[in-house]
């Protein structure tokens, strides 16, 4: 073993002191996934930049067709003031990010147009990431936050003409997807909104995971392996069957598409391998859905790692 020193290579047991009981868990290379994944980019203060951009120009055209009580001086301060504390991503540990100013981005997701809260939902995925920003005291502008983005992403199922030919059509499942994602990895506030809200965000999940664009299916596959990363860490696992089987049928959905690429389908594919070791009742559900098989061809599709991961959750299955 690895750095192992004579006198514990000589006190190291030997082939007759070592157990050999069959019922001991074993252990996975690649499962279960035990952190959070997150989208991070967009700090670069030229890149802010674009986005403050974009929310002035929509910001006229809110006003030409809606009142607000809302001046364009206290948009471009507030995000500004945001932009340079987001972007200065080596001191998260020593900024704060006021209410006043979480609660103005919650109000703007809530009252914009559809077409125009896409680079609103981009502030909110950087802001879920600052510590003090998604720290358990704010759970209740998150919970906001999440709601207002979930109606959104509901909208467009109902009204698909809503965003139809606009940037929103792809920039709003895929940020919203995003934003969901980070809430996971951010404080106790975000993950406590993000989590109960987790069965309609699933919801908003199955309606973008045949999406045509590979930014979108990327966004889904990753917000599937944070849900099956939470599952298995909450201790309320055996109770979240629903919520498990919500996951096992976008899984079987995605999989059996064909159109994920390769980094997503083995996101997929850990996220089902993590939600199997959640609960044994998951797996007599993903048994009964003859979901080996799909795992099989899948992970022999797109390389070694996924071809590991398949491997390990053909072991779980069996």
């Amino acid at each position: 073993t690895r750095g192992m020193t004579d006198a514990a290579a000589a006190a190291a047991p030997t082939p007759m002191d070592i157990s050999t009981n069959t019922s001991t868990t074993p252990t996975y290379q690649h499962l279960p996934f035990t952190t959070y994944r997150s989208f991070e980019n967009g700090t670069e203060p030229k890149v802010f930049n674009k986005i403050i951009n974009k929310c002035c120009e929509f910001y006229d055209q809110e006003t030409s067709s809606t009142s607000t009580t809302i001046t364009k001086d206290h948009l471009t301060t507030t995000l500004q003031t945001l932009s340079d504390t987001l972007c200065a991503t080596n001191r998260y540990h020593a900024t704060s990010i006021p209410n006043s100013q979480l609660t103005f981005i919650s109000k703007l997701i809530s009252q914009w147009n559809i077409q125009h809260i896409f680079p609103i939902l981009d502030i909110s995925r950087l802001i879920a990431l600052h510590p003090d920003a998604s720290k358990m005291e704010n759970q209740y502008i998150w919970e906001s936050i999440v709601s207002s983005t979930i109606e959104k992403c509901q909208q467009m199922k109902l009204d698909p003409t809503s965003v139809q030919g606009t940037t929103a059509a792809v920039a709003i499942p895929m940020i919203s997807m995003r934003l969901f994602t980070n809430c996971f990895r951010g404080g106790g506030g975000s993950l406590k909104a993000v989590s109960s809200h987790l069965d309609r965000i699933l919801d908003c999940a199955e309606l973008f995971a045949i999406s045509e664009n590979k930014n979108v299916r990327l966004s889904v596959a990753t917000l599937i392996l944070n849900a099956s990363s939470y599952i298995k860490s909450s201790s309320s696992a055996g109770t979240t069957s629903s919520t498990a089987d919500h996951i096992l049928s976008i899984v079987g959905t995605i999989i059996g598409s064909g159109l994920y690429e390769s980094e997503a389908t083995v996101r997929v594919l850990v996220a089902l391998g993590t939600l199997l070791l959640a609960d044994d009742s998951i797996k007599v559900k993903a048994k009964s859905l003859h979901m080996s098989s799909m795992v099989d061809h899948a992970g022999s599709q797109h390389g070694e790692k996924a071809k590991a991961v398949a491997g390990e959750i053909q072991l779980i299955l069996a």
